[in-house]
């Protein structure tokens, strides 16, 4: 989320100092325990905010000149010290906040025009200079930016595509899952008492060999606000923003109208509270809530049936994560509920989503507002991006993505694939051989090589309410440096192939992918070891360089 937004004291600390300050927090915290619904749950703390006086004021968002000018001003410093990253934001930013017809939107579109022209997006150039021009851009200055114009024309053949140095790949058509829509047919769900939902592999899976590419289904952006459009998350220099709210960019008339079909019409006026609000990490649940509106009045059907192929492209496998709502703590469902009956309220008040719906609307909209808010810790998923910019390549989460799919892996502190993406669609690889019959592993964020034990344990019981009993857990393994290596000279990394690594090309990496995967089978039966970490560590920034995207800003 962006500037723009002052901090408020957070909801759930002023509905705690409350029930503290009147002497109720044991009663209603013995009479919310008892509450049989999510709905309930929210409508009881949404009664006591009411009651108090604590429901949240919603902030008045829009267009300023002022802040426009501002933003230019800042964006021309940065321009004359030749800092091109600054000065595209800060001329974005003028962009966000110019009043529509007025001269300050032509204005930030042409001095963007600018930094793009100076960084090689001849292109991108072209197309702000475009809207300069559309926008009755000052007449006086008119003949200069016809200059620009031409030079980008005569140069834009020689520009270089941003895009990611390998195109998303795709499962072949023989090697699909006829029961998994996103997976190759060398995985299935199974289930068991013990594990709930799992992966496990129909026959031996080699390292680097892809078990699932999945497609989002739904997704935020929560970083990255000025580079990002707001529908499609995609990397674009020439966003323009929406004309109410100053929260939402997009990188095309496409993306803007569905997103103000799917969900914007409704976010747009609230965005900015949100932000006050220090809720944007619930922007994702509140998104998936608005997009499945129809689903309210019938969510008995919501399930899925006995030999019915698992799709990542509906709501019903959402549906059906686990929320865990039974191991949660009363602090915890409260909290959740507090943010539940803000959200709740912001929207209704400032918005028409709720404007001539009935009562089971609205406690559609509660219950699952509550449930993703349960469910999503436990199986949404980071989406990240790798760019790389005067030889350095940088990692950044950028956003967040329900995977109904991804979902269904559970977690080992020593996984056996990984997760790489292309912007909303994500990848699932081996980073070892898998038998048959043998369970699929990710990991949730805690590695036995780089966390102890007693840590990684306390860190997913306290996010995922589960006690970890991984082979890495139950067999101790130790931290990194003390695990064993393997000295076998066949074995281990060769200077060639770490220089390699080290240049970052796409042609290397490709080639020591294939070393890593033939010397990953051979050192996988001595697990663990320092060497087979170094090797799968070699496997994965392969896979990192892949989808890397080379920026010139």
């Amino acid at each position: 989320m962006s500037e723009g937004a002052a901090r408020v004291p957070h909801v759930n600390h002023q509905m705690l100092r409350h029930l503290q300050d009147t002497n109720t927090l044991v009663s209603f915290s013995s009479d919310f325990k008892k509450l049989p619904s999510n709905e309930s749950r929210v409508t009881s703390v949404y009664n006591l905010m009411e009651g108090c006086g604590m429901l949240p004021v919603v902030m008045q968002d829009g267009k300023s000149n002022h802040r426009s000018d501002e933003m230019r001003e800042m964006g021309n410093y940065a321009y004359k010290t030749k800092n091109a990253r600054v000065s595209h934001e800060f001329y974005t930013k003028s962009l966000v906040y110019a009043e529509i017809g007025t001269d300050n939107v032509s204005l930030a579109y042409a001095n963007r025009s600018a930094v793009l022209f100076e960084n090689g997006l001849y292109r991108e150039c072209l197309k702000d200079i475009e809207m300069a021009l559309k926008n009755n851009y000052p007449e006086r200055l008119i003949p200069k930016l016809v200059v620009r114009k031409r030079k980008a024309q005569n140069l834009v053949s020689k520009q270089e595509p941003v895009d990611y140095l390998t195109p998303v790949p795709s499962i072949p058509p023989q090697d699909q899952n006829p029961l998994i829509q996103s997976a190759s047919n060398s995985v299935r769900i199974e289930h068991s008492p013990t594990m709930g939902r799992h992966v496990v592999a129909t026959k031996t899976i080699e390292p680097g060999e892809i078990i699932a590419i999945e497609k989002s289904f739904c997704h935020v952006l929560i970083d990255q606000l000025y580079t990002h459009c707001h529908h499609c998350l995609k990397l674009c220099y020439t966003l323009f923003p929406c004309c109410n709210c100053t929260q939402a960019l997009f990188c095309s008339e496409t993306c803007q109208n569905e997103a103000n079909s799917a969900y914007h019409q409704y976010e747009c006026p609230i965005l900015l509270t949100i932000l006050s609000l220090e809720l944007e990490h619930r922007l994702m649940h509140l998104r998936l809530t608005i997009l499945v509106r129809d689903w309210y009045s019938k969510l008995d059907q919501c399930k899925i049936k006995q030999g019915e192929i698992y799709r990542s492209d509906r709501y019903e496998e959402i549906r059906n994560l686990e929320a865990n709502t039974a191991k949660r703590s009363v602090s915890d469902l409260f909290n959740r509920s507090v943010h539940c009956a803000a959200l709740y309220h912001v929207l209704s008040s400032a918005t028409s989503f709720f404007k001539e719906r009935d009562e089971q609307f609205e406690k559609g909209f509660k219950e699952l507002l509550l449930f993703h808010m349960q469910a999503g810790p436990c199986n949404f998923h980071e989406i990240a991006e790798l760019k790389s910019s005067d030889g350095c390549v940088a990692k950044k989460e950028i956003g967040a993505a329900a995977l109904p799919f991804l979902s269904m892996f559970n977690h080992s502190c020593c996984p056996n694939i990984t997760r790489y993406g292309y912007g909303t669609t994500v990848i699932a690889v081996a980073i070892e051989r898998i038998n048959a019959g043998d369970q699929c592993f990710d990991n949730y964020g805690s590695h036995h090589a780089i966390t102890a034990k007693s840590e990684r344990k306390d860190k997913l019981r306290k996010q995922y309410l589960f006690d970890c009993a991984c082979i890495a857990c139950v067999n101790n393994y130790p931290l990194y440096q003390n695990l064993e290596k393997l000295y076998n000279a066949e074995y281990g990394l060769t200077w060639r192939e770490l220089e390699m690594m080290q240049s970052g090309g796409l042609v290397s990496a490709k080639k020591v992918l294939k070393e890593m995967v033939r010397k990953i089978n051979m050192v996988c039966e001595f697990k663990p070891n320092k060497t087979l970490g170094e090797l799968q560590e070699v496997l994965k920034q392969c896979l990192f360089i892949f989808e890397t995207i080379k920026t010139p800003i």
